[in-house]
């Protein structure tokens, strides 16, 4: 798994509230869920508390979405692999080089 390539690093997953939610259908997602702690992202017509179990309040930090209606990883993959470009409108521009310096999208 994960940990073994990243030994004695705490480990987040960062995701928007809509994947977040389905993340159980993953494969091996109960495991997942459990096992890790995560950042998400809000989306203003989904409620994450309804999602969140007790048990697992304390692995979850949950972000305002303000001021990012339009962000979206999705939406970002789609204009990169359709127009070949990086959309700084959807993506705060620190966001933005940090993928292009890590090449987490390619071009």
């Amino acid at each position: 798994m994960i940990e073994q390539k990243y030994k004695n690093i705490e480990i987040f997953f960062i995701m928007g509230a809509d994947n977040f939610i389905n993340i159980t259908k993953w494969k091996e997602g109960e495991k997942l869920i459990k096992r890790y702690k995560y950042i998400v992202l809000e989306r203003e017509d989904i409620n994450l508390y309804k999602y969140i179990t007790k048990d697992l309040i304390n692995n979850i930090l949950i972000i305002k979405n303000e001021g990012y209606r339009k962000c979206s990883s999705s939406r970002f993959r789609s204009m990169l692999k359709e127009e070949n470009i990086y959309n700084r409108e959807i993506i705060p521009d620190k966001v933005t080089d940090y993928i292009i310096e890590n090449k987490l999208y390619k071009i």
